[in-house]
């Protein structure tokens, strides 16, 4: 399985196909750690750059630059609000024009009350060649709090 980062749509995809990727294995690594029993946490750093690839368990993440919508993927992420309006914010509205208009209403009809941080909802792939979107909702970034997380750890 190989995941595609994009910067400059702020989404992931995936593919379960991957077994040979167009990029290479670096000797970066990426800091990593449990949470909440869902398996290891990965987080990209500043040293991962476009064209840096590292494993995570069985998936290999290789960080490319692009538009998402045209990636050879399985499963595209995209950050949400949590009304789940894919109108609103520059990723989620360039993810529905190119998947059509199905995925915001498969959003409305299978999650009328929306989300909360950390929860996710799972569309249809709409006009992409994706099998699924999966949507979620981040909590919001706060300078302060995450300074004090990190000086905890």
């Amino acid at each position: 399985m190989a995941c595609y980062y994009v910067p400059r749509r702020s989404m992931l995809g995936f593919d379960s196909s991957d077994s040979s990727s167009e990029y290479e294995d670096t000797d970066e690594e990426s800091s990593s750690e449990e949470s909440d029993g869902l398996g290891e946490a990965t987080y990209l750093t500043s040293k991962h750059s476009v064209g840096t690839s590292f494993q995570i368990g069985q998936t290999t993440v290789n960080i490319v630059a692009g538009d998402i919508v045209h990636q050879p993927v399985d499963v595209i992420v995209n950050s949400a609000n949590p009304n789940l309006d894919l109108t609103q914010g520059r990723a989620s509205s360039s993810l529905l024009a190119a998947a059509g208009s199905r995925i915001q209403r498969e959003c409305q009809q299978n999650y009328p009350r929306g989300l909360r941080p950390g929860e996710i909802a799972v569309t249809s792939g709409g006009n992409l060649r994706c099998t699924a979107i999966y949507h979620g909702v981040l909590t919001r970034y706060s300078s302060q709090r995450d300074e004090k997380i990190c000086v905890q750890t």
